[in-house]
């Protein structure tokens, strides 16, 4: 249970993800919860608060990195995160480095 009541309740088929410093889940209805520490710098959240983002899509993988994120829905990837000098988020060699928001990652 997810904060009391039942639209907070963990379904069977619910995705949770354990990172370095954040972890995710999803509860009834979809919602994405989080907590932890979400960005480099600022305050730790040390219950899950709700990340609207992702609202309304149908995840089906989470995954989290020390600080980039990526979620999959039906036939899409999801990328975020700061400090992804590498590639992680997927967003080709010209593409941003870092993605304060979620972000489509388009077909490679």
């Amino acid at each position: 249970e997810i904060q009391g009541g039942d639209r907070n309740l963990c379904p069977a088929d619910c995705v949770v993800a354990a990172g370095q410093t954040t972890s995710w889940v999803t509860a009834l209805m979809g919602q994405m919860y989080c907590f932890g520490r979400l960005k480099t710098t600022g305050d730790n959240t040390m219950y899950p608060v709700p990340f609207m983002d992702l609202q309304g899509w149908n995840l089906r993988s989470v995954a989290c990195g020390a600080t980039t994120y990526a979620a999959c829905g039906e036939d899409q990837a999801i990328t975020w995160g700061q400090g992804g000098g590498n590639g992680e988020l997927g967003y080709g060699p010209d593409g941003p480095k870092s993605s304060a928001n979620p972000k489509l990652v388009d077909s490679l």
